[in-house]
C-alpha cells in the first residue's frame, strides 16, 4: 500500500507484495489444467512437485504486511 498525492488530495494505491506471482488454491488433480493457462510460464516447484504454502504461512504474511507498511512499496 502506498499513499500518492495529487492536486485533489491523497489516494491509497495497492500493489502486489509478490510481484509477478499468482497464488491459487487448487487440489492436485487441477494442476494439469492450471499449467494450460495462457501466459503462465511456470509453477514454483520443490523437489519436482508444486510448492505448497500452508495456511499458517499465508496468515503470517498477511499479518506482517498489514502491520508493517514498510514491507510494502
Amino acid at each position: 500500500m502506498e499513499q500518492k498525492f495529487n492536486s485533489s488530495g491523497s489516494i491509497t494505491v495497492y500493489q502486489p507484495f509478490f510481484d509477478s506471482f499468482v497464488f491459487v488454491l487448487i487440489n492436485e488433480n487441477e494442476i494439469t489444467s492450471e499449467k494450460k493457462i495462457p501466459d503462465m510460464i511456470n509453477m514454483v516447484n520443490w523437489k519436482s512437485k508444486p510448492t505448497i504454502i500452508d495456511q499458517e504461512e499465508i496468515n503470517t504474511t498477511r499479518m506482517m504486511t498489514n502491520k508493517f507498511n514498510i514491507l510494502t512499496y
